[in-house]
């Protein structure tokens, strides 16, 4: 499947093309090496770290594979929970080839200082969803699980709430969410 929209996209003129995969590392592995034309994958799924920096790091960064075609194909990952931020660049030669790359991970923590403009910019943004966020829209009678125990491995209330939503406003005879889209449980809280 994954060749088939290489190729399409191929077909539109594309000649760099960023993979994101929730298959893991070795998947993206494996991937890598059958498919030709993709040029980077980042890997959503798991909690490995890559970096040429932190000695608890499980592989280099960018961890490097040839694809079915003999080109690079550069995988990255940085962990899981935010704790790191990922950075490459990457050079492409005439043909669209990734000719030269670098990179590595950042720990993020409360010593990096945000930049201010970025940081201003959120804040604008943040406010209406915050104000949009504290209205109370419905109420329910037990908490909301929405935690990977039990929405990724098994129907749960939060996932059941959210398709029924689903359903409803699109008129759908069925809805489906990943479980492991949920940000939290929802708590019970006191009346309003």
């Amino acid at each position: 499947m994954a060749e088939n929209v290489v190729e399409g996209l191929q077909a539109e003129g594309v000649n760099k093309i960023v993979l994101l995969t929730s298959s893991g590392v070795a998947g993206a592995l494996e991937l890598a090496s059958q498919v030709s034309g993709v040029d980077v994958m980042i890997v959503s799924q798991g909690n490995e770290i890559f970096s040429n920096t932190y000695a608890d790091a499980d592989n280099s960064y960018p961890l490097f594979q040839e694809s079915a075609a003999s080109e690079p194909v550069l995988i990255v990952m940085a962990g899981e929970h935010t704790e790191y931020l990922g950075r490459l660049g990457v050079e492409f030669d005439a043909d669209g080839v990734l000719a030269d790359w670098d990179g590595d991970v950042i720990r993020l923590s409360r010593y990096i200082a945000p930049a201010a403009d970025v940081a201003e910019e959120v804040a604008k943004l943040a406010e209406p969803v915050q104000q949009i966020g504290e209205m109370v829209i419905g109420k329910a009678t037990v908490a909301l699980e929405g935690s990977w125990r039990a929405c990724g491995v098994s129907e749960c209330p939060l996932g059941n709430l959210i398709t029924d939503a689903l359903r409803q406003h699109t008129g759908a005879q069925i809805a489906y969410i990943n479980g492991n889209g949920f940000p939290a449980t929802c708590r019970l809280a006191r009346s309003r």
